[in-house]
This record gives structure tokens, sequence and C-alpha cells, in this order.
């Protein structure tokens, strides 16, 4: 997981992207500063803060990575795994697709909308995505 995230980071600053958060367990950045613990906290409030910085700077298109573990629960739900999750509570403690396609859909001034998936069960993903075309960047 960690290896992906450094050579998509390293791959799209090199080609001039600059607003680029990256939340990864135990690692520091170029600079040798601590990188952000991927929690669900953290996760949850970086998407929101990197969903409306796109909105209101009027991005032409944003692009979520996400590289670790799934979950789908007895109702075929997709879940992305925080560190701190709780096996017995995963609805709770961890990052529903559902919840990150419903605020991709709200992000209406951004017109190419990415959402990657490198888990187990991401493919649990693409009718939800497909259905809503919020990952189409409708």
């Amino acid at each position: 997981c960690h290896n992906d995230v450094r050579r998509l980071s390293k791959t799209l600053s090199e080609r001039g992207y600059d607003d680029i958060v990256v939340l990864m367990d135990g690692d520091k950045d170029e600079r040798g500063k601590e990188r952000v613990r991927p929690t669900l906290g953290a996760m949850s409030q970086e998407v929101r803060r990197a969903l409306e910085r796109a909105e209101s700077q009027k991005y032409r298109r944003i692009l979520f990575y996400y590289s670790g573990h799934g979950h789908r629960d007895d109702e075929k739900r997709l879940y992305l795994l925080p560190p701190d999750y709780d096996p017995k509570n995963i609805a709770r403690t961890a990052l529903s697709l559902q919840e990150l396609l419903t605020l991709f859909q709200a992000t209406k001034n951004v017109p190419i909308r990415m959402l990657v998936l490198d888990c187990c069960h991401a493919g649990a993903g693409r009718s939800a995505s497909a259905s809503s075309g919020s990952a189409r960047g409708r």
C-alpha cells in the first residue's frame, strides 16, 4: 500500500499537481515531517476539506485514491478500513463507499471526479459508482 501511495503522489507532483493530500501510517513525507495517520476521523476530515477546496476553487478534476483494506458487510456495502477500525462495529468505525459517493455527488462544480480503490472487495463499488455517476464526473 505505502509504495503505491508514494509512487502516485510523486507522479502527480512531477506532473504539476500541487494540492496532494497523503494520509499514511508510520511514514514521513519528503521533508521528514510525520504524515497524518489515516484514522477514520482524519480520512473523513481530509476528504471533506479536499472536496470543499476543489468546489470553492473550481478545480477541473479531483482524484481520490485509496490503497488499503476493504470490507463488505452482509448487505454487500463496501467499507474502507482505517487502522483504527473496530471489526465488531465496522459501520461506525470505517468509511463507507456510500458516504464517499454522497460527498462526491455534492461536489457539482468539479466536472471530473475520479475514485480509485485498491482494496479487497473494491469491485463491490462498481455498481454503486456506475449507478450514481459520481465517480464518472457527471
